[in-house]
């Protein structure tokens, strides 16, 4: 399928989504079908299944995958791409498979011959459903045969199968990712260059970057790090705009660390979990720190910075014109409903969001009422009217009527389990629901990035 040549003439949407975790054993009655046949074919097997539906703390099965791919069909109107933020593949992947599979050979290479064929039934969904728009993508942690972010063999198998989402590119395109098969293979980051926008697309791998990344070395992280650098220096110096995927944000994980505040709702720099974690060199490379450092010199070249993994819908602060919008998730696995974005951009003057519309799905309902429906408009939530106004600022100017605007703050956390907040945890590994107790952790979070102010924010909030 060829690409088409993107638009960015103002008005466009882009609709973007993120999470899906595809669980394709949610029919157990199916492996064997699906074992045995190429992925072309699995569309069609599917589709013949009488499985119950997809409920809250399950991952997503066919049906609402088809139920996602055809909503952001629908909403392409005139976009120029297609964002998607990491996670195709379901948790637990490697298990579910090996509790399945009970034939001869090498289950473990089996599994990866499995793995393999997912990723291309799904990028060819993906694909079919934004027509002929690129996809730009960013690698999640479950995007690997171990479950802890990707390997280098991973990401060898699978590289053209990730490559086909951003289409063909061919000469007489008006977009470039020169050395993608390089940065992919070697560490699962690129770039893409719209040159007729004057404008760079930076994917980053930030499993690497991240406490789930055990066995990321650390000369992946430097090698990163120094790639990230160079190009948006080299943007910086073209006076090129920057767009930036990541999958994990930068920050606090911030439902954990909820559940561990004490009685008085009061949390220890002890029990503050982070998102990333420092490169296991000689020195120590503070991962979060060289991050910030590198844009903290070209914050004002970027106009939209976008992340997932965290299924919820809610954003982070990073500088005063920098603000990082995270993508609830498709899978209802935390006890989130299916939800994604509509983003906006209606200023003349920059190709910067100013607006965005969220959709969710709501799990309660049955049959041909399950659909993605609106679900808010960012302006008329949150924030007056100013069509021309980034969304970057508007949210660093939100962040304190979150503490002081009731009616604000109630609509936050109403959305940010795209409207199911989960039941109380019955494990450490549940969602933590947010209440009046631990609600100043998650404000807290929002553009406290480091761990200290992050401490000191949450515990001297009023009570």
């Amino acid at each position: 399928m060829e690409t088409s040549n993107p638009t960015f003439t103002t008005p466009f949407n882009i609709p973007v989504f993120s999470d899906l975790h595809f669980n394709p054993f949610f029919d157990p009655s199916l492996f064997s079908r699906l074992f045995n046949s190429p992925p072309e074919a699995w569309q069609g097997i599917f589709e013949s299944s009488t499985a119950p539906a997809v409920q809250w703390g399950e991952d997503t099965d066919y049906p609402l995958l088809r139920l996602t791919l055809d909503a952001v069909s629908l909403n392409l109107g005139t976009s120029p791409v297609v964002f998607y933020t990491g996670d195709l593949l379901g948790h637990n992947f490697a298990d579910q498979f090996k509790s399945l599979y009970s034939g001869p050979g090498n289950v473990d290479e089996l599994m990866e011959e499995f793995a393999n064929k997912t990723v291309s039934f799904l990028t060819e969904q993906i694909r079919a459903a934004a027509r002929n728009l690129p996809v730009l993508f960013t690698m999640g942690n479950c995007d690997s045969y171990v479950g802890l972010g990707p390997t280098a063999e991973y990401l060898s198998a699978n590289a053209a199968a990730y490559r086909s989402l951003l289409g063909p590119m061919s000469p007489g395109s008006s977009i470039h990712c020169g050395n993608f098969d390089s940065t992919f293979k070697a560490g699962g980051y690129y770039a893409v260059d719209f040159p007729e926008m004057n404008l760079v697309i930076i994917s980053l791998n930030t499993i690497a970057f991240s406490t789930d990344a055990d066995k990321t070395t650390a000369q992946v992280v430097k090698n990163e790090l120094l790639w990230f650098k160079d190009q948006s220096m080299a943007a910086r110096a073209a006076g090129k705009r920057i767009w930036l995927l990541m999958h994990v944000p930068p920050g606090v994980v911030l439902s954990d660390t909820a559940g561990k505040i004490n009685a008085n709702g009061l949390i220890s720099a002890n029990d503050v979990s982070m998102m990333w974690k420092d490169a296991n060199t000689n020195p120590p490379i503070d991962t979060q720190s060289a991050f910030l450092e590198i844009i903290s010199h070209m914050a004002s070249y970027i106009d939209l910075t976008l992340a997932g993994h965290t299924h919820m819908d809610e954003y982070r602060t990073m500088f005063i014109s920098n603000s990082l919008l995270i993508t609830p998730g498709i899978t209802p696995y935390f006890s989130n409903n299916p939800a994604f974005k509509i983003l906006n951009f209606n200023s003349p003057n920059g190709i910067w969001p100013t607006n965005y519309d969220a959709l969710n799905c709501d799990l309660a309902a049955v049959g041909d009422a399950r659909k993605f429906k609106p679900s808010y408009t960012f302006w008329k939530t949150y924030v007056k009217p100013s069509p021309e106004e980034a969304i970057d600022r508007s949210l660093r100017e939100l962040t304190p009527e979150l503490k002081t605007d009731a009616s604000r703050q109630q609509s936050y956390r109403e959305n940010y389990y795209s409207g199911h907040n989960p039941p109380p945890p019955t494990n450490n590994a549940d969602p933590v629901p947010i209440t009046d107790q631990n609600w100043p952790v998650f404000w807290s979070g929002i553009e406290n990035l480091d761990r200290e102010e992050f401490v000191e924010a949450a515990n001297d909030y009023p009570r």
